[in-house]
């Protein structure tokens, strides 16, 4: 099953630098990091991560 992991850039729980692990995933995986979002990117931005979302999927 394909992978998409959104980031938040200002999320300052887990740092961008420290999300990528695309080695660990056998699927293809697709990791995004978010501008002007931190830890809670669907509360914060809604409309945009399903937006994002309902494109990828397609």
């Amino acid at each position: 099953m394909p992978l998409l992991q959104l980031h938040g850039a200002d999320d300052g729980c887990i740092l961008p630098a420290q999300v990528d692990d695309r080695h660990r995933f056998a699927a293809p995986h697709a990791l995004e990091v978010v501008p002007d979002v931190s830890h809670f990117l669907h509360i914060e931005a809604p409309e945009a991560i399903a937006a994002r979302i309902a494109a990828w999927a397609q």
